[in-house]
């Protein structure tokens, strides 16, 4: 989803993929979030398995996706790629929509999810999120363990940690730099921080 990282920590040998990758201004000028509320959707059903027919049909969807991204000299492009995205969205929205009412647990979850993604870079705390959501710490984390199986501190740590790792592989930041980025006191609190979590330094892991 927009703003999220994902993290493969290891593959089948004979593992494949193809993938499209969409702005959020894109996302958002489908006008479908209103209709088909993709958060939802994608958190009770990430996987969704498809026939060999259905497959096929999303697989001649890439390929006419990569054919039209291909003709740079179409003034329309934008467009076509908006309508080929809705059409692709909505031949996998009978099979990922989950049509159900939310409970009251569900929803402080999703509200604690939407608030991290905001705020982690500069809220580290449990206390931060409880306010927020005008709970006490403990049973904003009875609820997170709950509904998620993890606990809200380790859902703040494991946020910083991917963003950490994100900065470090895929930029040319310093280390000073990124523990800025994230709100540490000094680099070496977040070189401590980061090592307790990954087990190497910041450093090491960059390869440096």
């Amino acid at each position: 989803m927009p703003g999220q990282i994902q993290e493969y920590e290891e593959v089948s040998k004979d593992f494949t993929a193809k993938y499209i990758m969409m702005s959020r201004d894109f996302l958002i000028s489908l006008n479908l979030e209103e209709k088909y509320p993709m958060y939802n959707s994608a958190s009770h059903r990430p996987c969704i398995a498809l026939s060999g027919a259905e497959a096929d049909a999303l697989l001649d969807y890439f390929r006419i996706m990569q054919q039209m991204i291909r003709v740079k000299e179409n003034p329309h492009r934008l467009q076509v790629a908006r309508h080929l995205t809705i059409a692709f969205l909505w031949s996998l929205f009978h099979k990922m929509y989950v049509e159900r009412e939310k409970s009251k647990h569900e929803q402080l979850f999703k509200n604690f999810i939407v608030l991290l993604e905001r705020h982690f870079k500069e809220q580290h705390t449990n206390e931060f999120y409880a306010d927020k959501l005008c709970l006490t710490p403990k049973y904003m984390s009875m609820v997170i363990k709950e509904n998620s199986g993890r606990t809200a501190t380790e859902w703040i740590n494991n946020r910083i940690i991917l963003e950490a790792k994100t900065l470090l592989y895929s930029t040319s930041m310093t280390i000073q730099q990124i523990s800025d980025e994230l709100s540490f006191s000094s680099q070496s609190s977040f070189g401590k921080y980061f090592k307790r979590a990954v087990g190497v330094s910041p450093k090491e892991f960059r390869g440096d």
